[in-house]
């Protein structure tokens, strides 16, 4: 840190999650959800050290770097956290913690090969949604 600086303000955004795998007739994969944010304050003082680690957008079935989770098949990965570190770099060291967004749901065939849209990711600061209903024979079916 530079002589004569005495706090930070930061503002940390969590990585997008990533869109759902387009699945079989076209169905379209649910859109990633949107990262977190978070703000704060340090005070410091001349020579210290801040880590910052910025999240990476997931992808299919791609986890975001800095800790967003996997997809499997054809779901996409969720965003990764962004955050503060102080004192040091460790994980432990986390000050301030933006987290990603969740990753989309990937597109689906149905049984008997109707379309229905993927579920969206959860945002950083609230959950996902259902994927499209299913009407088949006069059956409802739902993808969750």
């Amino acid at each position: 840190m530079p002589a004569g600086v005495t706090s930070i303000n930061f503002t940390a955004l969590g990585a997008e999650g990533g869109a759902g795998a387009t699945g079989g007739n076209g169905a379209t994969g649910g859109p990633g959800g949107r990262g977190s944010r978070a703000t704060g304050t340090l005070a410091v003082s001349a020579g210290q050290v801040i880590n910052i680690f910025v999240g990476g957008a997931g992808g299919a079935p791609t986890a975001g770097f800095n800790g967003g989770g996997t997809g499997g098949n054809a779901n996409s990965g969720g965003g990764g956290a962004s955050d503060v570190r102080f004192p040091g770099a460790a994980a432990a060291d986390r000050i301030l913690v933006a987290g990603g967004g969740g990753g989309g749901r990937g597109g689906c065939e149905g049984i008997l090969g109707a379309p229905g849209a993927g579920g969206a990711g959860g945002n950083g600061d609230g959950n996902g949604s259902n994927g499209a209903n299913l009407e088949l024979s006069g059956w409802f079916w739902r993808w969750i």
